[in-house]
């Protein structure tokens, strides 16, 4: 795990970063911060089927009349809304307050950072919430990377009362002939803290990606603590490309050095293993992924062409 005097580094890192990318949306030329959606966000695979993912397992996709996100909803009623002028996520759950997040692309249309500041008010007590997320990708347009972090404060009205919570999330990928070979995510939150690692294997007889989508085989290592994030983003294309071929099992190591968890599981290592196979369309297409016995599907429509270009 590494120190704190890195983890507050990085937080400091992350907050010049996030310096950066405002004034790059205040800039009037384009850079990799801050390309339209309207010219970059219709994905790769759209582009190269004529298709759009009209849902996977939990998750229902809806596009405007230019072939762009309008919003995602899950199974809870959870949206994820989509602005283009300026570039936003909109993030609204189910009985609580709606959260605007602002949101940078690079110039193939994936999302670079995720960023959102918000309060609330009652007669005794104030809060607030700095959120950003930043990520990166390799040469080949796979995922690399996602830094999180959050810091959450609150006071009474008199200031006598005073919290303050800071929270990193971190995110490693490593790639292979194109492939998804390991990942590395790492939590802490003052002395609460773990380490979770991904272990791809694929068999001789791997099914070909045709089309280099994301699946619900490589769903866990999206599962951030932070709840603006979603493996929902990745689906439709804001996360990069997928890998050349569809692994077809994933050891996962979970440890907790020194951590507080309320599980008491102190020190302690767990070790699952999961297994993973596929179904696919006449077009190469991924009709479904079972995962561990319980499969989930895709479904698709035909994209409007004459207003995506």
């Amino acid at each position: 795990m590494k120190k704190k005097n890195y983890l507050n580094a990085l937080g400091i890192a992350l907050t010049v970063m996030l310096c950066s990318i405002v004034a790059a949306c205040d800039d009037d030329n384009e850079n990799e911060f801050n390309v339209s959606p309207s010219k970059a966000s219709v994905s790769a695979f759209s582009k190269a089927t004529g298709m759009l993912i009209s849902s996977c397992g939990d998750y229902r996709f809806h596009y405007n009349e230019q072939s762009l996100t309008d919003y995602i909803e899950d199974k809870q009623a959870n949206r994820w809304y989509f602005g283009y002028e300026p570039n936003l996520i909109v993030y609204s759950e189910k009985g609580s307050r709606t959260k605007s997040c602002s949101v940078t692309y690079d110039k193939n249309g994936f999302l670079t950072s995720i960023s959102m500041s918000d309060s609330t008010h009652t007669y005794d007590h104030k809060a607030s919430i700095r959120y950003i997320a930043v990520i990166s990708y390799n040469d080949g347009g796979h995922l690399k990377a996602i830094s999180v972090s959050t810091v959450s404060s609150g006071s009474d009205y008199t200031g006598s009362q005073e919290t303050e919570t800071r929270t990193m999330e971190e995110l490693w990928l490593t790639w292979r002939s194109d492939n998804l070979d390991q990942a590395t995510y790492e939590y802490q939150c003052g002395e609460d803290s773990w380490i979770k690692s991904f272990v791809f294997t694929y068999n001789d007889s791997a099914s070909t990606n045709t089309y280099c989508q994301w699946v619900p085989s490589l769903d866990e290592i999206l599962d951030l603590d932070a709840s603006l994030f979603t493996e929902a983003f990745a689906y439709i294309g804001l996360l990069g490309q997928g890998p050349n071929k569809l692994p077809s099992a994933c050891e996962v190591i979970q440890t907790w050095p020194n951590g507080r968890n309320g599980s008491g599981l102190n020190g302690e290592t767990i070790i699952t293993d999961h297994t993973f196979s596929y179904g696919f369309n006449s077009d190469g297409t991924v009709a479904y992924t079972v995962v561990d016995g319980t499969r989930k599907a895709f479904t698709y429509e035909k994209m409007n062409n004459a207003k995506a270009k």
